[in-house]
């Protein structure tokens, strides 16, 4: 093998395994999962606080919608944490994770909607539970 060849292998074996720091935005996720957002919708104090308040206690609004799944529900949250979706799928069981992601934890609160859109190919019906990590 030349000389240059060998530089190059090594080269190439070396960049390949470089350690790359992930952002939020690259965490891995299941496959299933199409799409995920959280956005604010009311902080402690804000008018909205108390209209949305009492959908806190209401269950995950599902949808199928042919080989879809769309869930999304009201929930409360650390107001200066961002955080990260993802699912696990097990048997008749779907997870949503809502996954609190480094940053500054503070004593505000916030009320998000999360929407989570989830490829479903059976056609099956699951059972839909969130989970906060």
């Amino acid at each position: 093998m030349s000389n240059t060849l060998y530089l190059l292998l090594l080269t190439f074996l070396f960049l390949s395994c470089e350690n790359k720091e992930t952002g939020p935005e690259q965490l891995p996720q299941h496959h299933s999962l199409i799409y995920f957002k959280t956005s604010t919708v009311a902080e402690l104090g804000d008018k909205n606080w108390f209209e949305l308040q009492p959908k806190l206690n209401d269950k995950i609004k599902v949808e199928y919608i042919d080989d879809i799944i769309f869930a999304s529900r009201f929930i409360e949250v650390n107001a200066c944490t961002n955080y990260a979706g993802d699912v696990v799928i097990k048997r008749d069981s779907i997870f949503l994770i809502h996954k609190a992601l480094s940053g500054e934890a503070c004593t505000s609160t916030a009320i998000d909607k999360v929407t989570y859109i989830i490829k479903n190919p059976q056609m099956k019906k699951y059972r839909i539970i969130l989970k906060h990590e």
